[in-house]
């Protein structure tokens, strides 16, 4: 109810405005508990269920709220984007908790660039491709680089892992920050990938 007011900006103080919300949101319940006991089998059973939502809280409520969304075809992309993501969810899953905590993530390890990782901090950090291949500009702004590297470092709490694997790129031109690691006495194991990989 919350979010649909926030959306829809119905004055609390009239009470017949938030009954006749409540209302809205009771149907749209009903209706969606009538029509999706199972998991849908169909995308436009969910573009159906997505078109309800926007539909309750109105396509331009919604873009007055969050200017984001206004943006050229961005919200028609996302609505289209997360009826897919959402109905691949339905497919794997058996029942609408699971298939709600796929599309949350629940049960999920984040993956983000160091650039979105800003501000915040893990417990564990796995720092994907520590290789010339990925860090390809280092060489030509080492300082930079550097910069990048202790932004990504500092967001862990308590452990930072770092992989490599060889086959995919050297380590001349980032040697640099194995040399900082090394100094500094981070342990270096090796794993071998399962026979079975």
């Amino acid at each position: 109810m919350e979010v649909v007011n926030d959306v829809r900006r119905v004055n609390f103080e009239d009470i017949v405005a938030v009954r006749g919300l409540q209302d809205e949101l009771d149907d749209l319940c009903q209706s969606l508990y009538d029509s999706m006991k199972t998991l849908p089998k169909t995308r436009d059973e969910i573009s159906w269920l997505m078109a309800s939502i926007v539909d309750l809280l109105g396509e331009a409520n919604i873009k007055n709220t969050y200017p984001q969304y206004s943006q050229g075809t961005w919200f028609a992309d996302l609505l289209n984007q997360m009826s897919y993501y959402l109905y691949r969810s339905c497919q794997r899953n058996v029942d609408w908790q699971s298939a709600l905590d796929d599309v949350e993530g629940k049960r999920s390890l984040p993956v983000m660039t160091i650039h979105k990782s800003k501000s915040l901090q893990y417990h564990t950090i796995v720092f994907l491709a520590l290789d010339d291949e990925a860090w390809w500009s280092f060489s030509r702004e080492p300082e930079e680089g550097r910069a990048t590297f202790f932004v990504a470092f500092s967001r862990a709490k308590q452990r930072v892992i770092f992989t490599y694997c060889e086959s995919r790129g050297g380590r001349a031109g980032v040697a640099s920050l194995y040399d900082l690691l090394r100094s500094a006495g981070v342990e270096t194991r090796v794993v071998a990938p399962s026979p079975n990989y």
